[in-house]
């Protein structure tokens, strides 16, 4: 499946404060992972995937969360 459709299966988006939040893989400190060409690819932080999607590819310098969750 194309890498948007992958990383939509990860992202639940029933939270009650509005948070979209990422139930894929994390990392210790608790920000999301995804791997955008699949198994052994490499991972890229899952906020910053979603960024680039909705910028339509631009590349941001620093992703912040307006609700400080990390797996928002």
């Amino acid at each position: 499946a194309p890498a948007e459709v992958r990383f939509w299966r990860y992202v639940d988006r029933s939270d009650p404060t509005g948070c979209w939040l990422w139930r894929g893989k994390t990392e210790r400190s608790g920000y999301g992972r995804f791997q955008v060409g699949g198994k052994g690819s490499p991972q890229v932080g899952a906020h910053r995937f979603s960024f680039e999607m909705a910028n339509a590819g631009q590349a941001p310098l620093v992703v912040m969360h307006e609700c400080d969750n990390r797996s928002c």
